[in-house]
């Protein structure tokens, strides 16, 4: 009877994890506002070929606003934001104007949902006119 060959194959490619369903909904969130601006804005913005985009940013929420029970912070410190954006030159990213944002105090995938329904809002406005 003939030895026998032990093969052990181990795959050394790095292991990804599936995105996070935030990430998941953000990029589905984002596809839709896209849509949407392009539909309302792309033929007013000032550049021939809108490009637009969404970034996020976050900024402190006023100490004056904070709200304290028993001496804890019951609404965060932060803001979290996201802009729809409009690069105003062709090929060149480094000139854009704000178009529209939205604020929340929940995270990034919260302000999404409320630029989408904004958005959603200014959309149905539009096609009330026709």
């Amino acid at each position: 009877m003939p030895d026998t060959l032990k093969i052990n194959i181990t795959d050394t490619r790095p292991v990804s994890s599936p995105p996070s369903p935030d990430h998941v909904l953000f990029t589905h969130l984002k596809f839709q506002i896209l849509s949407l601006a392009l539909a309302l804005y792309g033929s007013s913005s000032s550049s021939p070929t809108p490009a637009f985009d969404i970034v996020t940013y976050t900024t402190p929420l006023p100490a004056s606003l904070h709200i304290l029970l028993n001496g804890r912070r019951v609404i965060p410190s932060t803001l979290y934001g996201v802009a729809l954006i409009a690069y105003t030159s062709p090929g060149d990213f480094t000139s854009w104007e704000r178009v529209a944002r939205a604020e929340n105090s929940g995270g990034h995938v919260d302000a999404m949902g409320g630029l989408l329904g904004d958005m959603q809002a200014g959309m149905g406005g539009v096609m009330g006119e026709f």
